[in-house]
């Protein structure tokens, strides 16, 4: 988790040279969660407060194949990692479905993040059109960033802060 330009990468390299753990880089591991759930609720919110027991085991059923598809076929990693810094706006639905889940969020100083981020060539999506300006890229990180802030007052994540710098 983090932000874009905030020093994932550089943790991720730093972790997957440990023969044990794999990284995921930037996998769409939750799209099929988001299907499902406006396909069987019509939207996310109603699903994830009414799903049954029944209902959020299939969802950690789907991630875990999801994931799974993505893995080389003689991966015998015991620590998966799925990083995708832009994911951490979904910490309210990872911690509904995985309760137990561990979260890594990778700082840096927030000028430093922002200014990587803006003068950074990204592929064109819908998230990366915030860094088409300086101040589109600041309201996202400000908005990512309480949003994290939030969900770490809301639930008892495990979860560990690394510092870029």
């Amino acid at each position: 988790m983090g932000f874009p330009r905030s020093g994932t990468t550089l943790l991720h390299h730093s972790l997957e040279a440990h023969p044990q753990v794999t990284v995921l880089e930037e996998r769409p591991t939750t799209s099929p969660l988001y299907r499902w759930l406006r396909e069987h609720y019509g939207d996310l919110g109603r699903g994830l407060r009414e799903a049954s027991q029944e209902d959020l085991a299939e969802l950690q059923a789907l991630y875990r194949r999801t994931r799974d598809s993505y893995l080389a076929a003689d991966s015998n990693a015991e620590l998966v990692i799925d990083k995708l810094p832009l994911r951490t706006v979904e910490v309210g639905m990872l911690y509904r479905l995985f309760p137990d889940a561990r979260f890594l969020f990778a700082r840096r100083h927030p000028c430093d993040c922002i200014l990587s981020a803006f003068m950074q060539t990204f592929a064109p999506n819908t998230a990366m059109a915030n860094f088409r300006s300086l101040e589109d890229a600041v309201h996202l990180y400000d908005r990512v960033l309480t949003l994290w802030q939030r969900y770490r007052g809301l639930f008892p994540l495990a979860q560990q802060d690394v510092r870029y710098e």
